[in-house]
């Protein structure tokens, strides 16, 4: 990937595409699977402050793990001050449901708490044809246009 930079276009018709907002933000792109990263508080310092936060579900997680999960990055402090959100797929969830709640209910409670642009229907994740980012570095978060650029990543 060394040189080149990736545009990552939202697809509209996907789940997490619900879940979109407005806006832009700018910073370094920070994340990954969230059970992983829920499980790494209080190991590794999670300070997402002026980051742009990639999530993405992984397919055997259910509607309480994900709450949990989110629940616990945000009471740690490790989302405070996050610059925008970039969702992946959440396809796997389309039609489950637990007492009343579906992902779009649960993600919502979350991200909407945070006060930033969330991007979703982005194709990364545990899918089939995915797209591959650098993480750690420089990204735009572009909600308006429905992408997510990432910076070419330095060679060492």
């Amino acid at each position: 990937m060394e040189g080149a930079q990736t545009t990552v276009d939202a697809d509209a018709s996907a789940l997490s595409a619900r879940l979109t907002t407005t806006g832009h933000a700018e910073g370094a792109l920070f994340g990954g699977n969230l059970e992983m990263l829920a499980r790494s508080v209080g190991v590794v310092d999670l300070d997402l402050a002026g980051r742009i936060f990639l999530l993405e579900i992984n397919r055997a997680a259910g509607l309480g793990m994900v709450d949990r999960a989110l629940t616990q990055l945000r009471y740690s402090g490790a989302l405070d001050g996050v610059a925008g959100v970039a969702l992946g797929s959440i396809h796997q969830f389309a039609g489950y449901e637990d007492r009343g709640w579906t992902i779009l209910d649960t993600l919502r409670d979350h991200l909407d708490a945070l006060g930033v642009p969330v991007l979703g229907g982005l194709p990364l994740g545990h899918i089939e044809d995915l797209v591959t980012v650098p993480l750690g570095t420089h990204a735009v978060l572009d909600v308006d246009h429905g992408r997510l650029i990432t910076s070419a990543p330095s060679g060492r």
